[in-house]
């Protein structure tokens, strides 16, 4: 079962063992399968390693993408340092733990988590029974998420989107949408993350919003005009005024930020969230006023 990449947390035990004439070449490490898109496939695998590396390189292989001969590829080589330096970041990601022991891992990812994946590589093979061998005895693995179903009247375009915590989830090319209020004036909501809030005709195309990425925003209506870089932001507006689209932005104080308007011909029919591959959007409000 897919679950969210954002927010989710994992704890395991390590028992890590060598024989005396071991290499020490070693690196164990936990790996996330993530589909980033929302098509139902890994599209990024996210390692978590403990390297014992102190005599030579080790190497980090992957558990989800192989080559044209079926072989897995190497997601990197572990220097002596304890380093890892990918060899594709566009579908790797490497992160060093010191002790699993004592370390508990919370996702900050786009897409859904499909697999969670734990593994033991010697760079100079394994044979079993020699002197020159190593053991790693996993136990007690923890996955602790939040992830419900969306709320009453709400719909769902693509695959990933959740109640999650205190907020609304969208990631992975989803679109989260709620119909229009009627007499509604203002859509008041507050939100954090990368993607878009917007007021949707009846087939989903925006008519009209706001697009955040970190504390840069733009405003939508039929092209993108930038608005600048607002960290102080806390609260967005949109009010679908008889064929004018009227986009404000506030801080923690009720003042304006930034203001937008355009006139449109599509009929309004819903308002939500949307967020790409590689964007995740987390919304804590959602209020109308008439």
């Amino acid at each position: 079962m897919p679950i969210p990449a954002y927010g989710t947390s994992t704890a395991v035990k390590v028992l890590y063992q060598r024989d005396s004439k071991d290499g020490r070449n070693n690196v164990y490490y936990m790996s996330l399968g993530v589909d980033t898109n929302g098509d139902g496939a890994v599209d990024k695998e996210v390692v978590y390693y403990t390297p014992d590396t102190a005599v030579g390189p080790g190497v980090v292989v992957s558990l989800y993408f192989t080559n044209s001969t079926g072989d897995p590829l190497v997601v990197c080589t572990v220097d002596t340092a304890g380093n890892c330096a990918v060899t594709n970041s566009t579908i790797f990601a490497a992160y060093k733990i010191n002790n699993f022991n004592t370390t508990t891992i919370t996702f900050q990812l786009p897409g859904a988590v499909l697999y969670i994946g734990l593994a033991a590589v010697d760079a100079t093979g394994y044979s079993d029974g020699a002197v020159d061998d190593f053991w790693v005895f996993w136990d007690d693995l923890t996955v602790t998420y939040s992830a419900c179903g969306l709320p009453a009247g709400w719909g769902l375009q693509g695959n990933y989107a959740w109640q999650s915590y205190n907020y609304l989830l969208v990631t992975g090319t989803a679109t989260a949408y709620t119909s229009l209020v009627s007499g509604g004036l203002t859509y008041i909501s507050n939100f954090t993350g990368s993607g878009l809030y917007a007021v949707f005709d009846s087939s989903l195309s925006p008519i009209f919003g706001l697009y955040k990425a970190g504390s840069s925003f733009s405003a939508l209506c039929g092209f993108s005009t930038p608005l600048g870089s607002l960290p102080a932001a806390a609260v967005m507006e949109l009010r679908p005024l008889s064929g004018f689209g009227d986009v404000i932005i506030r801080d923690s104080y009720g003042n304006i930020l930034a203001r937008y308007g355009c006139h449109y011909t599509a009929t309004p029919a819903y308002v939500g969230y949307r967020a790409q591959t590689g964007e995740y959007l987390r919304a804590y409000r959602l209020e109308v006023w008439g």
